[in-house]
């Protein structure tokens, strides 16, 4: 019986700057990303379900506390970081870790 090997690819971090702070990202492996997506997709127009989404996708890029400390970031008002910049820099890490575009 022949013995197949499949290594995987490794997931490297990539350096982002975010509305003005630079941080470091890890972007998930694509079965992640198709949930974390999908419950994007859910939230509809529910600004509550919008918010809980990009949280979950902030808590697996930037890690827990930090990416605690950019969804305080999109709630303070005096910060221009806005939901539009994070879908942005979603499509950009997916886009970069897949090396093809996002569909």
């Amino acid at each position: 019986m022949a013995t197949i090997t499949i290594p995987g690819k490794t997931r490297k971090s990539i350096t982002v700057e975010l509305v003005g702070e630079e941080y470091k990202v890890r972007p998930p492996k694509a079965a992640v990303a198709i949930f974390l997506s999908q419950a994007l997709k859910d939230s509809g127009d529910d600004a509550e379900k919008l918010i809980e989404g990009l949280s979950k996708w902030c808590r697996v890029l930037f890690g827990k506390e930090t990416g605690a400390e950019v969804i305080q970031r999109l709630k303070n008002p005096a910060d221009d970081l806005d939901i539009p910049d994070l879908t942005d820099l979603l499509t950009a890490v997916m886009e970069d870790a897949s090396e093809n575009p996002t569909t």
